[in-house]
């Protein structure tokens, strides 16, 4: 089975971690092909991180602006690679103004 997962905050990648052990825990891993964003909770989890979370936080406009662009550019690699994996599962979590985004293209 091959899930896509996102978990861009702290707190997402613990929940995205815990998450992903329990699908292992039910399903065998060479039986799953999870790939996404994440941290280093996902990360040690063995998901393949196309973008690390690290490189989409931003706190206060004005580092989102200073981000932006990496940002932007983040979300074209992202869709990009779920048209070319085509995932059974996607699962966001967390960080709305992004995932909207991405969830329309």
């Amino acid at each position: 089975m091959k899930i896509f997962i996102s978990a861009a905050e702290i707190s997402s990648d613990k929940h995205g971690a815990k998450l992903v052990q329990a699908l292992i825990a039910k399903f065998s891993p060479t039986k799953l092909d999870i790939f996404g964003i994440g941290g280093p909770e996902l990360r040690a989890q063995g998901i393949k991180t196309i973008v690390p979370a690290e490189n989409l936080l931003a706190m206060g406009s004005t580092e989102v602006l200073v981000r932006l662009p990496q940002i932007l550019i983040a979300l074209h690699r992202v869709a990009e690679a779920i048209k070319q994996e085509r995932p059974s599962v996607a699962i966001f979590l967390d960080y709305p103004d992004f995932h909207m985004r991405l969830a329309k293209k």
